[in-house]
């Protein structure tokens, strides 16, 4: 005699491949998530040392000049023949900056600290000529400071320095 009721026309062989293929559904759906977060995660951590490796930092150089002497001076100079920027006035013993550039490039080694400077036209007040020559790297100092942050900066100071045996009279 068949147990089944004639108003329940779904056997338990259905429930039970209902219930299980409800089963291996939610455990593919686990299995899904479980390997979307990985791949998210991995995604995420490659992103990171993608963004840490490609950045390069930047150089700041600062060019400055140190008037140590006794006189002031006016300085105008020139960079590929013509005058840049304004007038420097250059009290004694006094120190003005007149360049400021940045580069998003990491760039340790010292600055060209004459770069693009043809020439000056300084008038020392009270008379003399400057004879130290500002188109020369060799008449600068340069100091180099890194930071400790990754991507690492740097920053250059020139400093062209005159001093009163530079003035002759």
């Amino acid at each position: 005699m068949d147990k089944r009721s004639p108003t329940n026309p779904i056997s338990e062989q259905v429930i039970y491949s209902i219930i299980l293929a409800e089963s291996i559904l939610k455990l593919m759906a686990d299995v899904v998530v479980n390997c979307f977060l990985r791949t998210m995660i991995r995604f995420f951590i490659l992103s990171i040392l993608l963004f840490l490796v490609s950045c390069q930092g930047e150089t700041t150089t600062l060019r400055n000049i140190e008037n140590r002497s006794y006189k002031d001076l006016k300085m105008l100079i020139y960079r590929f023949g013509v005058a840049s920027g304004d007038t420097l006035h250059l009290d004694a013993g006094r120190t003005k900056r007149f360049s400021l550039t940045t580069s998003d490039t990491a760039q340790e080694e010292a600055p060209d600290c004459a770069q693009r400077i043809d020439s000056a036209y300084t008038e020392v007040v009270g008379g003399g000529t400057l004879t130290k020559k500002i188109q020369f790297d060799s008449n600068w100092t340069s100091e180099t400071e890194a930071s400790d942050g990754l991507p690492q900066d740097y920053s250059h100071t020139c400093t062209f320095v005159i001093r009163n045996s530079d003035i002759a009279d």
